[in-house]
């Protein structure tokens, strides 16, 4: 008997709605569900914890070749457990996602992470949601979607989570 291991891989611009949409798919397929920028977050959480500035690049880039990151559901969600710690809940920060925005452009990082991103795929049936998902790092995926929303509805999305995160924002 053969067993089929399929890619689903959801991509598009922030505030969209794909952690949404993959999170629920992956329930609905009983699927794991990846969420490809908590890689990048948790570089930047651990590189942050440790002191390391956003320009030490060969020291993000060391952080990222050590670190072990598992996508766990349980408690109706995904969580996202990093070197054996539940971090799902700290990586969404103005601190993180402004490290983040800066360290996610190196090459040399982006190669390690998709490399890692590979790799989780073996585990078979999974649902990818980030970004140059369909076009890089999974070219010939089963099934890829692009999820597109106008500025308004990614801004207002942006704010209401912004306001979760820290409720004393205007």
């Amino acid at each position: 008997m053969t067993i089929n291991k399929y890619i689903i891989t959801i991509d598009g611009p922030s505030y969209v709605g794909k952690s949404t949409i993959a999170e629920e798919l992956a329930k609905l397929l009983d699927y794991i569900y990846v969420n490809t920028g908590h890689i990048y977050r948790a570089v930047s959480k651990i590189s942050i914890d440790n002191g390391i500035s956003d320009d030490e690049h060969d020291s993000i880039v060391s952080i990222a070749k050590k670190i072990n990151i598992e996508f766990k559901y349980f408690n109706n969600s995904t969580r996202t457990i990093v070197n054996n710690i539940d971090l799902t809940e700290s990586l969404h920060s103005q601190i993180i996602d402004s490290y983040t925005s800066k360290i996610a452009t190196l090459n040399k990082l982006r190669e390690i992470i998709n490399e890692k991103i590979r790799s989780y795929a073996k585990r078979g049936d999974v649902i990818f949601e980030g970004r140059d998902l369909g076009t890089v790092i999974f070219p010939n995926a089963e099934w890829k979607f692009f999820i597109t929303a106008s500025l308004n509805i990614r801004a207002r999305r942006m704010k209401k989570k912004l306001i979760e995160i820290d409720p004393n924002q205007d």
